[in-house]
């Protein structure tokens, strides 16, 4: 997961566990990032799920951006996330 806070500030990276001989992978795991408030307009957070080949580059699967310029459901995902206080959950499509 990328965020990037806006404001020509540096990006913030974080990784998930890597699940190995699953077809249908679930993560059940929080990731959380510090951010102040006033940041909240610009930033945005991306996804990007990858394939882990164990010879040659990881596959690219499939990403979703949540941020204030979304639509559809990342857009709601992004407003709740904002309004907030507790963890939101939700499903997205990968594009």
């Amino acid at each position: 997961m990328l965020l990037n806070p806006g404001n020509e500030k540096k990006i913030k990276k974080k990784k998930t566990s890597t699940k190995h001989n699953v077809v249908n992978p679930v993560w059940n795991e929080a990731i959380t990032f510090n951010l102040a408030k006033d940041c909240m307009n610009n930033a945005s957070l991306e996804i990007i799920v990858y394939h882990d080949n164990k010879i040659g580059n990881d596959e690219h699967l499939g990403r979703v951006i949540i941020s204030r310029d979304s639509s559809g459901d990342e857009r709601l995902h992004w407003d709740e996330l904002v309004n907030c206080r507790s963890a939101v959950a939700r499903w997205h499509s990968l594009i």
